[in-house]
């Protein structure tokens, strides 16, 4: 009896110094369903943002977060096809350009935080230029802290 009331003891206090999760309130990219099909570019999109917010609970949580996923999938912005080929125009590659820019600047940096919200800008100052609709929930991948 005595070595079953410790195991309760010892369970009891481990579960009370467990540290909470951090969870997303995103879905995975491969749980959303468009009724109307997906382009190649949606679909990095959609894993760039997966990928961001998962760099983002890292780094709240103080944690090294891996980039590796995040720095592929943005190397194929400028080779996935669009829905519409018209977005493929100066600006997008410029913005596509300063992105990896910021990618690079966010792996090499002391302050990761500050430079993942400069991440969040550049996505955000490309997309109000061709695709405004997903500014709100980019901008939902700011840092919290």
């Amino acid at each position: 009896m005595r070595l079953f009331s410790g195991l309760i003891i010892l369970v009891i206090l481990f579960a009370c110094g467990a540290e909470e999760e951090v969870q997303s309130e995103f879905k995975h990219p491969d749980e959303i369903y468009n009724p109307n099909g997906d382009s190649e570019l949606s679909i990095v999109m959609r894993n760039l943002h997966y990928q961001a917010d998962k760099i983002r609970m890292s780094l709240e949580k103080g944690e090294e977060a891996d980039y590796s996923e995040f720095r592929k999938l943005s190397d194929l912005l400028t080779t996935a096809v669009p829905t519409d080929s018209n977005v493929l125009d100066e600006k997008f590659y410029l913005m596509s350009g300063l992105l990896q820019k910021q990618v690079t600047a966010l792996v090499n940096s002391e302050n990761p935080s500050i430079e993942f919200d400069g991440l969040v800008s550049a996505c955000v100052a490309c997309h109000r230029n061709t695709c405004p609709g997903p500014i709100g929930k980019i901008n939902k991948l700011r840092m919290k802290s």
